[in-house]
């Protein structure tokens, strides 16, 4: 199944590289995605290794690396996630959003939105 990866470029890169490992971090494929654009971006992993064989269920990590065009120094590429907040701990320093079994840091969350409902 395709699964979006949505990013934000803080600059243009030049030769952005998406790479696809498994829980315990072997890698299993390197996408290039080549010279992309400040702002926000998508990579849509197919699910596939190189030769189109489909991956196994299973949980996997993906990165996205990344250089500014005419820099040596890589751009730090988080990674955004849509999920559904479970929880709120406010009695943790600093509070945290519960998603699944996850704590994340306000730091760490770009914005809080309303599930849609059909009701």
């Amino acid at each position: 199944t395709a699964a979006p990866v949505k990013f934000t470029l803080s600059k243009a890169v030049s030769n952005a590289i998406a790479t696809v490992r498994t829980a315990d971090g072997e890698t299993l494929r390197r996408v290039v995605l080549g010279d992309l654009t400040a702002g926000a971006q998508t990579f849509t992993f197919d699910g596939k290794d190189d030769k189109g064989a489909p991956f196994a269920d299973g949980n996997y990590q993906v990165s996205i690396s990344a250089v500014p065009a005419g820099s040596t120094v890589a751009l730090n590429v988080p990674l955004l996630t849509r999920a559904t907040v479970d929880g709120v701990d406010l009695s943790a320093s600093p509070p945290v959003l519960i998603v699944g079994d996850r704590r994340l840091t306000l730091d760490q969350i770009r914005g809080v939105h309303l599930a849609d409902t059909n009701s």
